[in-house]
Formats: C-alpha cells, sequence, structure tokens
C-alpha cells in the first residue's frame, strides 16, 4: 500500500490506470457481448451524480486556474 498522506509516484500512478483502463474494456466487451445485462444502465453513473460532480469540477477549475502557466 502506498503511503496515502505523500501520494503516487508515477509508477504506481501508471499502474493505477492501466487498471482502470482493463476496468473500463472489460465492461465494454461484456455489453457487446450481453448487452441485455445493461438494459438499467441507461441513466449512467453521471447522471446519478450529476450534482456531485458538477462541485467537483468547479472547485477543480477554480484551483487549475491558480496554477503558473
Amino acid at each position: 500500500m502506498a503511503d496515502k498522506t505523500r501520494g503516487l509516484d508515477l509508477k504506481h500512478c501508471l499502474l493505477v490506470m492501466k487498471q482502470i483502463g482493463r476496468y473500463h474494456g472489460a465492461s465494454a466487451v461484456l455489453q457487446q457481448q450481453a448487452p441485455e445485462n445493461f438494459l438499467y444502465f441507461h441513466v449512467g453513473l453521471y447522471g446519478l451524480f450529476e450534482g456531485i460532480f458538477r462541485i467537483d469540477v468547479t472547485n477543480l477549475a477554480q484551483e487549475v486556474a491558480k496554477w503558473p502557466q
């Protein structure tokens, strides 16, 4: 386990992104093979948490605006 107070180094970030990519790829294959399993997901995660995402993205944009260059 990485020390969460220090954040992840590049090696661990790349590992996380690779695993996220595998997860999303597996879900895409599953949807192609068995689309009936996805009938109840038409709202999507964004639709369920739209308000939270909007606040988070707004806060992130405000912080990024403070970054030099």
